[in-house]
């Protein structure tokens, strides 16, 4: 009887194990002329925008504005902010950041205007 359990064991493996899928192998694209072309094309935009005008990723925009990335993420798709789209990649100019700082400064009361 001990032999038949095991096999039954045995068995039960062998099924989950057929059911299983393989773990996923992560493919790395070789360099392709696709990819050299995105690639030079994402630094002549960086090398023509001027200084104040760097490209920055989703999280270097959401570092600049002390913010989370999920919600730089929001205001993309929302497109509450402008930015730029290269390939499949997305960037922020720090300019159009501070654009939005600008316009996000609410200034002081005056002294004797009581509301």
């Amino acid at each position: 009887m001990q032999v038949q359990s095991g096999e039954r064991f045995g068995s039960a493996i062998s099924r989950r194990a057929a059911r299983e899928k393989p773990p996923r192998r992560r493919i790395t694209p070789g360099i392709s002329d696709h990819n050299v072309e995105s690639f030079n094309s994402i630094r002549e935009a960086q090398s023509l925008m001027s200084s104040g005008n760097d490209l920055l990723t989703v999280g270097e925009a959401a570092d600049f504005l002390r913010l989370r990335p999920s919600t730089i993420r929001s205001w993309l798709l929302k497109r509450q902010i402008t930015f730029v789209k290269l390939s499949r990649r997305v960037f922020l100019r720090r300019g159009d950041l501070e654009e939005l700082l600008e316009r996000s400064v609410i200034p002081a009361k005056e002294p004797g205007h009581d509301s």
